[in-house]
């Protein structure tokens, strides 16, 4: 059982990283000048699909670069001029912590349901105002479009064609299918699949190149518009749909849009409700120590917490101090709700953005942790512990599961869940 769920994960591991390896290929393929209509045999394709990984693979290493991220890739040059991509022992130990870790503690998933209902609500008038429709066309569309028995009704209509998953029919034929089986209107319809087509000429930037660098600001790619014309007759899987499905509902609920461009306003409403779950997992955290050995200070900057103390002012806040009596240790807290990470560069840019820039958060949470170490004394006797020696632990505290992998700090990074069963089993 242990190894069918081993071999289960790394197959899902690696689909992911061919998904995208597969849509810059199509979307290369969508662009490019064709010479002639033959149809490529599978070691054309082989070829395309192991060309298209070295592309993305050299921009996850500039992305790297540029972040301060190293040590994940090596470049090999070959005797023929090759040159070779390689993955560091660092990255493959890295890459199968973080992957035990997921599977093991997953995320940090606590929902307010009151919260959840009013930001979907200024998010869906957000959205309608931003794109003429409704997430509900948005929604009842897709799942009609990847639906297995509209797929098999499409079927049976002599006009349809649907071969290895690729369905191309009339979108008039669609479109009469869809009134007869939703309660939409066919304007939405239209609306909905004007929204979701993919526009070629759009997917290059003004020097011809496909900027895979970009993800937020980037619309017109085959991820978040899977549907293709050719004359009337529209092209589309219904996996891809499925997926884009999954990529904006579930998407939201972890606070991440497909891309942010011409969303701006969805985008600053996504942005309010995940600063509601930043306050939320800090008072989560604090509950877990609501006991009488605990003492426990939430948001608080020394000098107002300890006024007896001449503490500076711009030391900042320790989001949570718990002061545990009975084993005369205090724990020190930087608590983060990070998004989840969609890409490469979504997960260098944490790195830079918490662990390596000159004003990473782990940096600041340092400076606090040794102030504190230097006057633990003065600041316990203040509170009223006189003359006791205690611990001090600092926590880098966050909803998913990451690890500062480029970088040393005095404290454990680690997941509200691996933390929860760590201390409290």
């Amino acid at each position: 059982m242990y190894t069918l769920r081993r071999e289960a994960i790394k197959l899902r591991e690696e689909s992911k990283t061919y998904k995208l390896v597969l849509e810059y290929l199509i979307e290369e393929n969508l662009i490019c000048e064709k010479t002639s209509n033959n149809t490529p045999g599978w070691r054309q394709i082989d070829e395309m699909i192991a060309y298209s990984k070295w592309i993305l693979d050299f921009q996850s290493m500039s992305d790297a670069v540029n972040y301060g991220a190293l040590g994940w890739n090596q470049l090999e040059i070959r005797e023929d001029y090759v040159i070779e991509i390689e993955e560091t022992e660092k990255y493959l130990e890295d890459g199968k912590l973080l992957m035990d870790l997921r599977y093991t503690y997953g995320d940090y998933s606590n929902r307010d349901n009151e919260i959840d209902k009013k930001m979907m609500d200024v998010i869906e008038s957000k959205f309608q105002s931003e794109t003429g429709i409704s997430l509900k066309s948005l929604a009842t569309t897709l799942v009609f479009l990847y639906s297995n028995s509209i797929v098999n009704e499409l079927s049976e209509h002599e006009e349809v064609v649907i071969k290895n998953n690729v369905v191309e029919a009339p979108i008039n034929c669609i479109a009469n299918v869809f009134i007869q089986e939703t309660d939409l209107f066919v304007e939405e319809f239209y609306k909905v699949i004007e929204f979701l087509t993919i526009n070629i000429d759009k997917i290059p930037d003004a020097n011809g190149v496909i900027p895979i660098w970009e993800k937020k600001k980037r619309k017109n790619k085959i991820s978040a518009q899977p549907i293709l014309f050719i004359g009337n007759r529209m092209i589309y899987t219904p996996v891809s749909l499925y997926e884009l499905q999954q990529s904006w509902f579930q998407g939201m609920m972890n606070f991440i849009l497909p891309y942010n461009i011409e969303l701006e306003k969805t985008t600053e409403a996504v942005d309010k409700w995940k600063n509601h779950y930043e306050d939320k997992i800090v008072e989560d955290l604090s509950l877990l120590f609501k006991t009488d050995i605990h003492d426990v200070y939430v948001d608080k900057e020394l000098y107002k917490l300890d006024t007896k103390g001449n503490h500076p002012r711009d030391l900042g806040d320790y989001d949570l101090i718990v002061i545990n009596k009975e084993k005369k240790e205090i724990l020190l807290f930087e608590v983060k709700y990070m998004r989840l990470s969609q890409t490469m560069k979504d997960s260098l840019g944490d790195q830079s953005k918490y662990f390596l820039n000159r004003k990473a958060k782990a940096k600041q949470f340092t400076r606090r942790i040794e102030y504190f170490e230097r006057n633990a004394k003065e600041i316990m006797s203040h509170l009223g512990l006189f003359n006791e020696e205690f611990l001090i632990k600092g926590y880098f505290l966050t909803n998913k599961n990451i690890r500062s992998f480029f970088k040393d700090y005095p404290f454990e990074v680690i997941s509200f869940n691996q933390f929860r069963h760590i201390y409290f089993t």
